[in-house]
């Protein structure tokens, strides 16, 4: 769904930019190389697996929380991704 949304909004011509952090982010690094959507990678970009590499601290989320205009969860297999229900409590401020 991000890949499709950063689509149409870069077709719009809206001037947009994507953060990606965490682990397993490789599908949508390729996507957005392929269609030329700019987007910055906080991690190591491995051809592995690379959940041990790239996790966060939570501490290290809520930075990124604070830095964003906006934040997007597009997840298709969950009911209420994890980050809706951390992002609003006050350890993460």
């Amino acid at each position: 769904m991000l890949l499709e949304m950063a689509t149409i909004l870069q077709r719009m011509g809206f001037p947009v930019h994507f953060l990606l952090a965490g682990p397993r982010r490789h599908w949508i690094r390729k996507g957005f190389k392929n269609r030329g959507i700019p987007y910055t990678f906080l991690g190591q970009e491995l051809a592995k697996d690379d959940l041990s590499e790239n996790t966060l601290s939570l501490d290290e989320v809520a930075k990124l929380y604070h830095g964003l205009d906006a934040y997007v969860i597009s997840s298709r297999w969950r009911e209420h991704p994890t980050p809706f229900w951390n992002a609003p409590q006050p350890r993460l401020k």
